[in-house]
């Protein structure tokens, strides 16, 4: 009796576990691209963005997307220089970025 609920507790314990990588791997790919990008990745797009002078939209915690291209990236104070397409110099805290896609031209 003893044995048998040892084996049923092991078998218990693969099961909920099996379902439970499941359910993660489940909820990692049905996660949205935007929401997934870290500090750091966004960071790397921000440099690349500087580098090749493309035009991009910038998503902002204040609920609004600029449209223009990062002139210059101040890392001691946190800011990002943004010129909007309509040639509007904008300073915008890093902190303050949700999401920064390439835009197709």
């Amino acid at each position: 009796m003893f044995a048998s609920k040892k084996r049923s507790n092991r078998k218990w314990k693969q099961l909920t576990s099996r379902q439970h990588i499941l359910h993660l791997e489940h909820l990692y790919q049905s996660r949205e691209e935007t929401i997934v990008r870290d500090r750091l990745s966004l960071q790397h797009i921000m440099e690349r963005a500087v580098r090749t002078g493309q035009t991009v939209h910038v998503r902002l915690k204040q609920l609004d997307t600029v449209s223009g291209s990062i002139q210059a990236i101040f890392h001691d104070r946190g800011t990002i220089e943004l010129v909007t397409s309509t040639g509007m110099r904008r300073m915008v805290q890093s902190s303050d970025v949700i999401d920064i896609q390439w835009t197709t031209t």
